[in-house]
């Protein structure tokens, strides 16, 4: 990335790159102090490298690449595709790339359009993401200590505003007093972290 930056930024005709390197020192510095690696998972894509120098600059335009999906991966309810497994590659990548440090998963995000307190395809994803971390945890080895959905409520999620819901309470935006009603998979949830089961 630092090189591709770099050439990006010579074509745009920036006199340094956006995306300065490290000094040996700052390396030096810095090296050891991973204490924790924190992940967010969203969808998994196949990319292709696509060097393109575009303006203006942006961190989509950055990564030079081209991503699309296989038509089985779409989830028609929500608009992140629905490959766990591509949950548990990412988990693992991390592991072996990075000195094997403590993961935590900040965020298994699902974003539906359904806006359905009997939110099976929330429950389905949940599931799935479970079966995913028992695997990594289990047959990887893989020192997985905290993970966390996306998200307790409903909110604005930036460009889906709140055409999307990601909560696992439904929140009703239409009343000033904005209640929160418990979601089936909030229920779920709540059953897997009692029972520590699936």
């Amino acid at each position: 990335m630092i090189d591709t930056i770099a050439e990006l930024s010579r074509e745009q005709g920036f006199y340094k790159s956006r995306l300065p390197p490290f000094s040996p020192e700052e390396k030096e510095l810095i090296k050891g102090t991973l204490d924790v690696m924190v992940l967010i998972y969203k969808s998994t894509y196949l990319v292709v490298d696509h060097f393109d120098v575009e303006f203006p600059p942006s961190a989509q335009k950055d990564v030079q690449i081209e991503r699309s999906v296989k038509k089985e991966w779409v989830d028609p309810n929500s608009f992140y595709t629905s490959t766990p497994w591509g949950f548990r590659k990412t988990i693992k990548y991390v592991w072996d790339n990075y000195g094997q440090p403590v993961i935590a998963i900040a965020s298994a995000c699902y974003g539906a359009y359904d806006d359905s307190l009997d939110d099976k395809s929330r429950i389905n994803q949940l599931r799935q993401f479970f079966e995913q971390v028992s695997l990594v945890i289990n047959e990887d080895r893989v020192d997985l200590q905290y993970f966390s959905v996306w998200s307790l409520i409903d909110s604005f999620f930036f460009q889906y505003a709140y055409t999307a819901q990601f909560g696992l309470y439904h929140v009703n935006f239409n009343d000033p007093a904005r209640p929160r009603t418990a979601k089936q998979s909030a229920k779920y949830y709540r059953k897997i972290i009692k029972t520590r089961e699936l």
